[in-house]
């Protein structure tokens, strides 16, 4: 029960990562659309969360595909911050299972 328990959590952490970081590349995309376009932006705050709450691969992508936010220096290591804090956060739940 409790490996099927473990198997249920991976899928569902990694289908959040998905969504997170297809919802995170497409309002990449729609920004740099709209930083063309002299269009209303997203808040630089808000593309930083949706990296830090699972959109970190769609925010990698999305910089070099799209060419966005490549040239500040915190928009290049936001997304590999909420990376180091998701394996973080992975290693503390496996150390947890593991004491079970």
């Amino acid at each position: 029960m409790e490996t099927k328990l473990k198997t249920i959590a991976i899928v569902v952490y990694l289908a959040c990562l998905t969504l997170m970081s297809v919802v995170t590349f497409a309002v990449y995309g729609w920004d740099k659309r709209q930083s063309r376009m002299v269009g209303w932006r997203i808040p630089e705050s808000r593309l930083h969360w949706l990296a830090i709450l699972g959109g970190w691969p769609g925010a990698m992508i999305g910089q070099s595909v799209v060419r966005h936010k490549t040239r500040k220096l915190i928009f290049r290591l936001m997304p590999w911050a909420a990376a180091i804090l998701h394996m973080a956060g992975i290693c503390v739940v496996v150390l947890l299972w593991q004491q079970r």
